[in-house]
């Protein structure tokens, strides 16, 4: 969006969610063929625009695509801190559980109540994990299986990050 006023930045959310969704239905592209990446998705929770982002993940899943949202901040999907109405927060929450896998890095002890509420099988070894994670390690969740991980950092990422 180099150039754009941040105030434009909803309508052009808005106009790639709607175009990602023409193109994952479109006549020309077989089912589960493609992969949905939605990278700092606050942005687009901030700006009001969870509902078709939510119509956007489950009308892609039942396509048998695969979708994938990041942000470094959990609250950006469950609203902790007052962010969000409760419509934007049951979408993004539906976002969430839509997800083929989960990475959660350092978590706030804040966010650990409704993390659990929405995924029960996570264990106290991992929300402890999460807590006290540093750059580089994440909690990897599917409903089928939970692990600890550690992303070794590049040497650049050490300078900034540690």
């Amino acid at each position: 969006f180099l150039g754009v006023a941040p105030e434009e930045y909803p309508l052009l959310y808005f106009l790639l969610l709607t175009n990602i969704d023409r193109i994952v239905f479109s006549p020309d592209v077989a089912p589960g063929v493609g992969r949905i990446t939605i990278d700092e998705y606050r942005h687009m929770s901030s700006a009001g625009l969870s509902a078709a982002a939510a119509r956007l993940v489950k009308r892609a899943r039942a396509r048998g695509w695969s979708v994938t949202t990041i942000d470094q901040d959990i609250q950006s999907f469950v609203g902790i801190g007052g962010s969000g109405g409760r419509d934007e927060i049951e979408n993004n929450v539906m976002i969430l559980q839509n997800n083929n896998q989960i990475l959660f890095g350092k978590t706030s002890s804040a966010a650990l109540p409704e993390v659990t509420r929405l995924f029960p099988d996570l264990r106290q070894e991992h929300l402890d994990f999460m807590v006290q994670a540093r750059p580089g390690e994440f909690v990897v969740y599917t409903p089928e299986h939970i692990e600890t991980i550690y992303v070794p950092l590049t040497p650049r990422e050490q300078e900034h990050l540690l």
